[in-house]
């Protein structure tokens, strides 16, 4: 947005091959893929020849690529808490996976039995767990994974038919 301009301001963006045209007026809206410089120009409508101008950058950055491969497996509804791992997801960095731990971002998991880095089985079903990450440029990505949960029996129930005994044959 310019302010302190009482003409028309012209935008330009920033080529190699000189400023080109893109706009016009007070608010230019640029959602540039690559980190750019924008060039205001503003004459005086009285007195064209009294022009100013100032320049704005755009810098892009990279948005973090996340990928988890690990598959866990299936829990039992009773089977107790198990630790999430952070180390298990990546960010791609130059086509190369590091583990998010490496990487000098931060991070945090969520979803429904997560608390920091412990899921619970909070019941039978599928249930998504997700890792939201906040790259050392800022930006952030968010990737989930899923966990199974099913029923179990209950390996503390136990029964008790009761001590061998002998009985005589004909009684009872």
């Amino acid at each position: 947005t310019v302010t302190g301009c009482t003409g028309v301001p012209q935008w330009f963006k920033m080529t190699v091959a000189g400023p080109v045209p893109v706009g016009q007026g007070p608010i230019f809206d640029a959602f540039p893929q690559t980190s750019t410089c924008y060039m205001v120009v503003c004459c005086d409508p009285l007195y064209p020849a009294c022009c100013d101008t100032d320049t704005v950058c755009i810098t892009v950055k990279p948005h973090p690529v996340l990928t988890w491969p690990m598959q866990y497996q299936t829990l039992c509804n009773n089977g107790g808490p198990i630790t999430l791992n952070p180390a298990d997801i990546y960010v791609i960095v130059n086509n190369v996976p590091i583990p998010v731990t490496q990487t000098g971002g931060t991070g945090f998991f969520s979803g429904t039995g997560v608390s920091g880095n412990i899921f619970t089985p909070p019941g039978i079903g599928t249930w998504t767990i997700c890792y939201n990450y906040t790259a050392p440029n800022g930006c952030t990505a968010t990737i989930c994974n899923t966990i199974n949960v099913q029923f179990c029996c209950d390996t503390t129930f136990q029964i008790n038919a009761g001590n061998d005994t002998s009985i005589c044959e004909g009684q009872f």
